[in-house]
């Protein structure tokens, strides 16, 4: 009996995390793929990324690109469409621009993210204001 106790209450906390997390910060997953036999150094990647409408996210300023380890990796995004007429800044973006620049072994993948929430807004923007660091 303690032990069922115990397992209905880890997986409340888990259903607790998986409830409060997307709260906090959202991820959409970015993979770079290096089929050649070179490493990419610097390799510019530029793509487009669709945000759900429940994202919410309304302004660049509250998005950044994460390598794996949660590490921000400078960016820059262009808003390209919005849950909405694209002047009107109140809708929420729809389609987002990305460009940023990927290290990637031989034959290999690596794994990225475009954050959006508190925390991908606390981090400091270049004088441009559209890079992100």
């Amino acid at each position: 009996m303690k032990i069922n106790t115990i397992r209905m209450a880890a997986l409340c906390a888990a259903l607790l995390v998986a409830t409060i997390t997307p709260a906090l910060a959202q991820d959409v997953k970015l993979t770079v793929n290096n089929t050649g036999q070179a490493k990419y150094d610097s390799f510019p990647v530029t793509s487009g990324v669709p945000l759900s409408e429940a994202m919410g996210v309304k302004d660049i300023s509250g998005l950044a690109i994460v390598d794996a380890g949660g590490k921000p990796v400078p960016a820059q995004f262009k808003v390209l469409s919005r849950w909405g007429a694209l002047a009107d800044a109140s809708k929420p973006i729809k389609w987002v621009l990305c460009d940023f620049q990927a290290d990637v072994a031989p034959r290999a993948k690596a794994g990225f993210g475009l954050r959006a929430g508190p925390c991908a807004s606390r981090w400091p923007r270049r004088a441009s204001g559209t890079w992100r660091t």
